[in-house]
């Protein structure tokens, strides 16, 4: 795989070697080094950045020769109609015009570096952003560490890839009306979208552990590729009815 790879969707960032802080500690900077590898395949996977509540999940994963790179944190507080906390909104977003050119990399929103930091027991592999996906160390920077190949595992639900990657119409083609209708609203369920009591879909989706009914809307929560796959489910569901 060639060292430098154009793309169209992507997430994240990086530069500064200031204040930097990984899983919450305070980290020496003589400890950072250079992740430079032959295959930028090696760099495919999950970065945490963050603790606990605050934590966001990070994908870079290539599809249909195009790197994507997803993030997945907790947006803003939720609360019950008692006014009690009762979780945090589910956001998903997606970074544009990424590439990769050695172990920096770039995109439309941020630039990045890949590095390695040894902790005195392990080199750990990380992602060096200049803008976290969530600031919670009121602008300290930040390593996010490379947990996992499986790029998928983090997104619930039968059909993760509608809201990380663009689903082909000719898969979608291949799919039956039920398998497109639970597709499409799933993606609006990962956001905790509230369906018509008693319907089909609230029914189908109260049945999963990771369903969390929340919200009357979630147009706001919606990445671009969301968007984009929901507007490609509906056309092929209307050319199948």
């Amino acid at each position: 795989m060639k060292k430098q790879i154009s793309t169209i969707a992507f997430i994240l960032i990086m530069n500064s070697l200031h204040a930097q802080i990984m899983s919450d500690f305070p980290i020496e900077e003589d400890r950072i080094s250079e992740w430079i590898v032959d295959d930028v395949s090696t760099y495919l996977g999950t970065y945490y950045f963050g603790l606990s509540e605050m934590e966001s999940t990070c994908i870079l994963k290539m599809a249909d020769n195009t790197l994507l790179f997803t993030v997945k944190q907790n947006g803003s507080e939720f609360y019950g109609p008692d006014g009690s906390f009762a979780g945090w909104k589910t956001v998903i977003d997606t970074y544009t015009n990424v590439r990769i050119v050695n172990n920096m990399f770039y995109s439309d929103e941020t630039n990045g570096k890949f590095v390695l930091y040894d902790d005195g027991e392990i080199m750990n592999r990380c992602l060096n952003l200049n803008i976290p996906p969530c600031d919670v160390y009121d602008g300290e920077y930040e390593l996010g560490v490379y947990h996992e190949t499986n790029t998928n595992s983090s997104v619930v639900g039968e059909y993760p890839l509608t809201s990380i990657e663009i689903i082909s119409p000719s898969k979608l083609a291949t799919m039956t009306l039920d398998q497109l209708k639970i597709m499409r609203n799933e993606i609006f369920a990962r956001h905790g979208y509230i369906f018509i009591q008693g319907g089909e879909m609230d029914s189908y989706f109260r049945k999963k552990a990771w369903y969390k009914a929340k919200l009357e809307s979630v147009d706001h929560l919606l990445s671009d590729v969301e968007k984009y796959n929901i507007q490609n489910i509906l056309k092929i569901e209307n050319a199948k009815k």
